[in-house]
């Protein structure tokens, strides 16, 4: 079912991928990574090693493998946005009469921007992280002091365009991409909310590239 989104329909989310199984179930509603198929697979026709599928307890078969997506809603951001471009690669010779161009390859940038939130926007691994280390304490009888370094490592995230997909024949609809920071500013004053905002490149990835991906709830009976 096609629908016009507005910003309130997106969001973030911050995960990994979990151990490779090979046996047993795909749990329905959960995503997964596809990192082998079988001769005679128990997965959807057309599943493909490198991109992710929303399980529907299929049993995998012989050489079927696949790792669970656990991620976590960033509840500090407020908009994300993905900027597309080529270079433009001059190939003009003495016999053209116009400036001849070839485009390049593709180049994505992007960036997130929120309010700084306690507990949130410090997440080990998550956006500050990145960059500095973080620092807790929490005083009594569990008492605990716990240093976490910065990291400064490939994130993969989630860019939700739309999350309330749930009714038959809507479409849950995300960007899945690895990234890397490539800054992060935070900044206080006035009677405006502390925001920040971090830039980002795509990063390699030796398991899965940027897709955009589409799930069709299923239509009712």
């Amino acid at each position: 079912m096609a629908k016009r989104l507005v910003g309130a329909d997106g969001k973030l989310v911050i995960g990994s991928f979990g151990t490779e199984i090979t046996i047993g179930t795909l749990a329905a509603g959960k995503w997964y990574l596809v990192t082998g198929v079988g001769a005679i697979s128990g997965l959807p026709d057309g599943a493909t090693v490198g991109y992710m599928l929303k399980g529907d307890m299929e049993t995998l078969g012989t050489g079927d493998k696949a790792k669970l997506w656990t991620g976590q809603d960033m509840c500090d951001i407020q908009s994300w946005g993905l900027e597309f471009a080529k270079d433009s690669v001059d190939v003009t010779t003495f016999c053209d009469t116009v400036r001849t161009k070839r485009a390049g390859k593709t180049d994505v940038t992007g960036s997130c921007e929120g309010v700084f939130t306690t507990g949130v926007t410090s997440i080990d691994g998550g956006f500050l992280n990145q960059f500095m280390d973080i620092v807790r304490q929490t005083p009594g009888e569990t008492a605990e002091y716990k240093v976490t370094l910065a990291e400064g490592s490939t994130m993969m995230v989630q860019l939700y365009a739309d999350k309330t997909a749930n009714d038959p024949a809507e479409i849950e609809a995300f960007y899945l991409a690895p990234i890397e920071l490539t800054g992060f500013s935070a900044s206080a004053g006035g009677e405006d909310a502390q925001s920040f905002s971090a830039p980002f490149v795509i990063a390699p990835s030796s398991e899965f590239s940027l897709a955009y991906y589409e799930y069709t709830f299923p239509a009712a009976p």
